[in-house]
């Protein structure tokens, strides 16, 4: 089971939110090993969480993740943006 930490508490991921986090950690990966530097450079484990919990959609919703600053944004905002888009429609996910 994965989980999402939060402060203090952890919460479980939902199957869809697990799904989507394991979908960022791949996006993660094969941006790590093309730029040869380590997985959590792009995004630490708990970033990949939020993103998965969260599911933005836009520029301003993933910067509202406190981890992401604009110089992180620039650098792999889009892929992720994009990936999380494509898992939402893939798999018939209604914004809320």
């Amino acid at each position: 089971m994965l989980y999402l930490i939060e402060s203090k508490e952890i919460t479980p991921l939902n199957p869809l939110e697990a799904k989507l986090f394991n979908k960022l950690k791949q996006l993660r990966f094969e941006i790590s090993s093309k730029e040869k530097i380590p997985a959590y450079i792009v995004f630490q484990d708990s970033v990949l969480r939020q993103l998965a919990v969260r599911k933005p959609r836009t520029k301003e919703a993933m910067l509202k993740v406190p981890e992401i600053k604009e110089k992180k944004y620039e650098s792999y905002g889009q892929r992720f943006l994009q990936a999380i888009g494509g898992f939402l429609t893939t798999n018939k996910v209604v914004p809320q």
